[in-house]
C-alpha cells in the first residue's frame, strides 16, 4: 500500500518560543472491500534526537472514510479509528462502519509538553488491510 514512506518535521524557534510543526501525508482514496477491516502500519525507524527514549516524536495513523458523493474535508467524511506510535514496530487497528471509500492519514509530530528545537525523522509503511467481508 504505502512502502517505505519517510517523513521529516522540524521544531523551530520563531523568536516567540519553539513551535512544533506536524508533517501530514495521505494515501489515495480506495474502495472498501467490506464493512470492516484490520489496518496496520509498520514503523521501521523513528528518530530519538536526544537518545533518552522519553522524548521521541509521535506518528499517528487515522482511518478515514466517506461516500463517493462526499468531497474531501466535508461533513460526510469521518475518522473511524486511529493509533499512535513512538517506537518501531507493527501497529494494527480495527476499523468498522466503513463507507464506500477509505484512506489512511499519517501525522508525524513532537508530542512533548515543551517542544525543543530539533529535526525529527520517521520511516514507515502501510500494510494491506485484512477485510471483513459482508
Amino acid at each position: 500500500m504505502f512502502i517505505g514512506q519517510t517523513l521529516a518535521t522540524e521544531n523551530y524557534d520563531d523568536g516567540g518560543g519553539v513551535t512544533a510543526r506536524t508533517a501530514t501525508v495521505y494515501t489515495d482514496w480506495f474502495p472498501r472491500l467490506g464493512n470492516a477491516a484490520t489496518f496496520a502500519f509498520e514503523v521501521i525507524f523513528i528518530s530519538d534526537p536526544d537518545g533518552s527514549g522519553d522524548s521521541a516524536p509521535t506518528i499517528k495513523m487515522t482511518i478515514q472514510t466517506k461516500n463517493l458523493i462526499d468531497y474531501d474535508g466535508g461533513s460526510g467524511q469521518s475518522d473511524v479509528a486511529s493509533v499512535t506510535a513512538t517506537t518501531a514496530g507493527v501497529l494494527p487497528k480495527y476499523g468498522e462502519n466503513l463507507l464506500e471509500l477509505v484512506r489512511l492519514k499519517f501525522e508525524f509530530y513532537d508530542d512533548g509538553a515543551v517542544p525543543s528545537e530539533r529535526v525529527m525523522v520517521t520511516t514507515f509503511r502501510a500494510l494491506e488491510p485484512a477485510w471483513v467481508t459482508n
